[in-house]
């Protein structure tokens, strides 16, 4: 008796089974598919089936190929009712990012990718709000926003391995740090010796030629040097290469350089010098300010440095002349001539011993005419001396360097 029992309540159980009173998950209703949880059909809420996410509507039918709204947060539903997750989808033409519960985002997404209010990933420039979670400079803790760039594939520029990375961005070049922050201003790009080689500078005011944060490149900027290695220094000249790096000379060396069609001189820390200068063994002019310092030939009267003004010579190539010119003494640039109270002098130029008066002009052809201190001279049809009694030839002094 108690067997025929147990076997009428198992076949009950199998029944009830079989008609989906209890059962949990999909069934059809024509083409509407619905979803029995615990043998109830659901209504309005996010299935989880089989790991993938779904939505029942309000009727408490499958929705499809649709955007839904459900407490607060996003979904989509595909032409097969599974809800996008785990990373990038399109939809109608735009790209979207959904978390493992198929949750549409916004806002900044792994740190690299940025979704804006309707959802979409975003690309190109963008100013954001910075989160107060990253790690970042001292010097940039206060900027609530920065500008961003995200490439094609969503993601945004940042250094990896370095402190700065430089990006070609259409024709112009621009800095990103490690949190993808656009840098303004002098960055150490590289490392390098001297340092000043390494440097680049990005604009922080958009002007007429220079967009908002690229760098100056194939172009002059005054600016003043990086505080960290030139403290308290005026505005300087400086010219940034095509990749926009400085025109810089070795330490302790000058370097010179043709820029369009003039010549200028570059120290070791990347600015533009002037006045006169000694570069390997040569003297050149290069104008008497930081603003107009391009290199000069011709003849010019300048300041020896004591306040009297004294004459230079510089050939076509520039350089300081050395030697009979307009039938004038040189010797480096520099005109040599005698002092009024000596009224001649004589020189070793070249390897020749020639008179000169307090003009600088060549004494030729003289016989015995006495200087200031009575001293007897003859010169022949160079001014070169042929005969003095007792008078002293004279080493020129070279041009006085003026200082950076």
């Amino acid at each position: 008796m108690k067997n025929i029992k147990f076997g009428i309540v198992l076949v009950l159980f199998i029944l009830i089974l079989g008609n989906g009173v209890f059962a949990t998950g999909f069934d059809t209703s024509g083409d509407l598919y619905r979803y029995r949880k615990n043998g109830e059909y659901v209504f309005d809420t996010i299935v989880y089936d089989k790991m993938e996410y779904y939505y029942i509507n309000k009727d408490g039918f499958l929705e499809k190929n649709n955007w839904i709204e459900h407490d607060g947060k996003w979904y989509y539903a595909t032409n097969t009712g599974k809800l996008y997750k785990d990373g990038k989808h399109i939809i109608e033409g735009k790209t979207y990012y959904f978390d493992n519960e198929a949750v549409m985002l916004t806002g900044w997404i792994e740190d690299i990718y940025y979704a804006n209010e309707d959802g979409y990933l975003i690309t190109g420039f963008q100013e954001l709000i910075i989160p107060k979670t990253w790690i970042r400079d001292e010097e940039e803790i206060e900027e609530e926003v920065g500008w961003f760039y995200f490439g094609p594939d969503f993601k945004k520029v940042s250094a990896v391995d370095e402190a700065y990375v430089v990006k070609l961005i259409g024709d112009r070049r621009y800095c990103f740090d490690a949190n993808g922050v656009m840098c303004t201003g002098w960055r150490q790009i590289k490392e390098t010796d001297p340092i000043m080689k390494g440097y680049m500078y990005f604009v922080d005011v958009e002007t007429d030629d220079f967009k908002y944060g690229e760098a100056v490149c194939n172009s002059w900027y005054a600016i003043d040097p990086p505080e960290e290695v030139l403290p308290n220094s005026d505005v300087k000249y400086f010219y940034f290469n095509a990749t926009g790096y400085l025109k810089t000379a070795n330490e302790g060396k000058y370097l010179k350089v043709k820029v369009n069609t003039k010549t200028y001189l570059f120290n070791e820390y990347g600015y533009t010098v002037y006045g006169i200068k000694k570069v390997d063994g040569e003297y050149y002019y290069f104008g008497n300010n930081e603003a107009d310092c391009s290199m000069r030939t011709g003849r010019y009267t300048l300041n020896d440095g004591y306040g009297n003004p004294v004459e230079y010579y510089f050939d076509q190539n520039g350089t300081g002349y050395t030697g009979v010119y307009m039938n004038k003494l040189y010797n480096k640039g520099l005109l040599l001539k005698a002092d009024e109270h000596s009224k001649y002098v004589a020189y070793k130029v070249d390897g020749y011993d020639r008179l000169v008066n307090t003009a600088g002009t060549i004494m030729k052809n003289k016989r015995k005419i006495k200087d200031g201190n009575g001293v007897e001279w003859t010169t022949n049809g160079s001014g070169v001396v042929t005969y003095t009694d007792e008078g002293e030839i004279m080493i020129p002094d070279e041009p006085i360097v003026t200082e950076d």
